[in-house]
């Protein structure tokens, strides 16, 4: 949204008002870069508790709770890429889509993502929530934003009883 002070007569008394009249409301539906804004009068009536209560003024999904020691593997299971193919070269530009089999019992997989020895995406880390056996980051979205052109290592291992599965890592190109 572009701002500027014809919107509000150019007066203070106009600002306070054209601000007012605009901060998101109740059931707003307002999504930003693919998260949808919360209520922001819950913030401004108590500003303290909001922050107390762990709110933000977006609508984060919500976190999982996971084992917290990754070195517990489950050693016979491994998930397996269905695409894109180890070495493969994807569009920088484009949607980056991966899909590995569906393993029976899995309670959902983790997808990272690294450039040059740095995490740069992780489902669980940025979204709050572990995905299913196929994964997309598309044009226009936060994930997409911190990518850059050049190799990229994917990570994906999957939630069993608890248990972690051995990572499957590929290197993927974009161009």
């Amino acid at each position: 949204m572009n701002a500027n002070c014809t919107q509000w007569g150019c007066t203070e008394t106009g600002f306070y008002k054209w601000f007012m009249q605009n901060i998101p409301g109740y059931e707003n539906g307002i999504v930003y870069k693919g998260i949808p804004m919360r209520n922001w009068w819950e913030a401004m009536y108590d500003f303290n508790a909001f922050i107390d209560a762990g709110r933000s003024l977006y609508i984060l999904p919500p976190k999982i709770h996971l084992p917290l020691v990754l070195s517990n593997y489950l050693q016979t299971v491994q998930p397996i890429f269905v695409y894109p193919e180890n070495g493969a070269t994807l569009d920088y530009e484009g949607s980056y889509l991966f899909k590995v089999e569906p393993i029976p019992d899995a309670q959902g997989f983790l997808w990272g993502f690294f450039q040059n020895g740095v995490m740069v995406w992780e489902n669980l880390r940025d979204e709050g929530t572990l995905s299913g056996n196929e994964y997309g980051i598309h044009p226009g979205t936060v994930a997409h934003s911190q990518f850059a052109p050049g190799s990229v290592e994917v990570w994906v291992r999957a939630l069993i009883n608890e248990q972690w599965t051995e990572p499957t890592i590929i290197t993927i190109y974009l161009h």
